[in-house]
């Protein structure tokens, strides 16, 4: 598992997605985006794709990137 407080590895939240039978493609062509759009977030701070990310794998984004959300 990921220590509290450590931002998810991608390869982590693909495992995840998996687990939960989608892909970032799917995600990305399912919110209207072009299919590999939603992979930017995994290299920069982008609320909206770090929400879909974070809705299908049933947590918050603050979960998944503690260091983007940190006040």
């Amino acid at each position: 598992m990921i220590p509290a407080g450590q931002d998810w590895p991608k390869k982590f939240i693909e495992g995840v997605l998996e687990m939960k039978g989608v892909t970032v493609v799917e995600l990305s062509e399912k919110a209207g985006l072009k299919p590999y759009t939603l992979r930017n977030v995994f290299y920069r701070h982008w609320p909206k794709g770090e929400r879909i990310i974070s809705e299908a794998c049933g947590v918050s984004p603050d979960v998944i990137w503690p260091s983007r959300f940190k006040v």
